[in-house]
């Protein structure tokens, strides 16, 4: 017995964002949209993964026949989830640590 887990091909969160996550999405949206149009796009490669579109949109992928998988959070709340690093901060004023000064007399 095997388990096999199929990915979505788009994601279709609930403030209008869809997240196109396979290449065949792509090619769906850019042959059957105005996206090309929209956008200037030269190829179906150049379409970007999150696109805010109108709310026909996921059905006309799901007659499409592709996957479609409907989040119940918003965009935002997987995007702060995030790991951020702490900026480095750096002083306009470098201090010069005088080398001769932290030897004691004993080392030296």
């Amino acid at each position: 017995m095997s388990v096999q887990q199929s990915f979505p091909d788009v994601i279709v969160f609930p403030d209008g964002t869809i997240r196109l996550v396979t290449r065949a999405a792509k090619d769906f949206a850019y042959a059957n949209t105005d996206i090309a149009k929209i956008f200037s796009l030269s190829t179906a490669a150049s379409v970007p993964d999150y696109l805010l579109f109108d709310p026909t949109i996921p059905e006309m992928f799901e007659d499409g026949g592709m996957s479609v998988k409907w989040e119940r959070m918003p965009v935002a709340h997987y995007q702060g989830k995030r790991r951020r690093w702490p900026k480095s901060k750096v002083s306009n004023r470098p201090k010069v640590i005088e080398h001769m000064g932290h030897m004691s007399k004993e080392s030296g």
